[in-house]
């Protein structure tokens, strides 16, 4: 995977993409992973696809380390 997307990946782009990344360890990650899997029936687990849900958890990472920053000062 780092062969084909990290360099054509902005910065902003990469950042999303590594805070998906910290959502493996969640439960919901890999019962979405799967279920993605199966609805678009791919041969492979990890393909070209299925990086958008990896970037869904990325963005939803972004929001709450956002949001805990902003609320973290009032």
């Amino acid at each position: 995977m780092k062969k084909i997307y990290w360099k054509k990946l902005t910065i902003f782009e990469k950042i999303v993409f590594s805070l998906g990344w910290l959502s493996v360890v969640n439960f919901g990650f890999w019962i979405v992973m799967i279920f993605y899997n199966n609805y678009t029936q791919e041969e492979k687990f990890w393909n070209p696809n299925s990086r958008k849900v990896i970037f869904v958890f990325g963005w939803i990472n972004l929001i709450f380390i956002g949001l805990s920053i902003i609320l973290g000062f009032f």
